[in-house]
């Protein structure tokens, strides 16, 4: 009897010694490192400073980078989203013969490399890609679609829809199928049961995929270096530099200041959530 009580603590202390360390002992050692000093000719030492974290918030370059990280989650989440959404609104409805194959076509997705996915967009993308190829020998003028937000706001959508559609489709599967046939039996359109009943419903999927795309976005660094070419600069990426200058306490800080900044935004918006269903759901009773 106390082996069964003792069971679910032995499948949770997995789980919490893998984030012990590989999560929370890595973040804590970034965190003791942003207070250090760092001198070019002596190196890092154990002199705390708030300096790293003032060169941050005094420094107009930084704080443009870290707007225009958000910025580019931002624009990133609100892509995703519409695509992921009717992604899994579709195979909710599909044949369930047919569904498994769909499902494990999104799987695969996840399954190929980031690097594998962001060279294919280069080749697709690229001033003498296939896409401009294609739009010269239809006499259109060519594009510029590498190197530039755009070029890697398209790579990181493609990646980000596996990681948007799983929750959405979760929240839909559990729609009970009866609550649309009452909304119909009531003489309710098939616009008006998705908006009062379907998109209502699907409120939580739609919170935890947006918020899962734009934390990771956030921390982003191989598309934007791929596809960016360098020109779209983002916080990992001087997370990335400041690591191969050996200044750990500048870089810990950036890091640091990222995480705590993403948090907010995903704890303001969680709020504004609960506090919306509570008071009869985001899209009204």
């Amino acid at each position: 009897m106390g082996a069964l009580r003792s069971t679910p603590y032995l499948l949770l202390a997995v789980p919490v010694i893998f984030l012990l360390i590989f999560f929370l002992i890595p973040l804590g050692i970034a965190l003791v490192f942003s207070f250090f000093t760092n001198e070019p000719s002596a190196g890092m030492r154990a002199d705390l400073t708030f300096d790293n974290y003032a060169k941050v918030f005094t420094t107009p370059v930084y704080m443009t980078l870290l707007v225009r990280t958000l910025r580019l989650s931002m624009l990133t989440m609100l892509a995703t989203l519409p695509i992921a959404y009717v992604l899994a609104y579709w195979l909710v409805r599909l044949d369930p013969r047919w569904r498994v194959y769909a499902m494990f076509g999104i799987v695969v997705a996840l399954w190929s490399s980031v690097v594998v996915r962001a060279f294919a967009w280069m080749i697709l993308l690229s001033d003498s890609g296939v896409v401009n190829s294609s739009l010269e020998a239809l006499g259109i003028p060519t594009l510029r679609l590498m190197y530039n937000q755009t070029g890697t706001i398209v790579g990181l959508v493609h990646v980000m829809v596996p990681i948007m559609f799983f929750p959405i489709y979760a929240s839909l599967k559990a729609i009970d199928p009866s609550l649309e046939h009452a909304a119909e039996g009531l003489g309710a359109s098939p616009l008006r049961r998705f908006w009062r009943v379907t998109l209502p419903l699907s409120t939580p999927g739609i919170v935890s995929g947006s918020l899962l795309v734009f934390i990771i976005v956030s921390g982003f660094f191989l598309i934007p270096v791929l596809l960016g070419g360098g020109r779209v600069l983002v916080i990992a990426s001087v997370v990335v530099q400041q690591v191969g200058l050996l200044n750990y306490p500048f870089a810990g800080a950036l890091s640091i200041i990222l995480l705590l900044v993403v948090l907010l935004v995903a704890f303001v918006v969680s709020r504004i959530v609960a506090r919306g269903r509570i008071e009869g759901g985001i899209f009204g009773a």
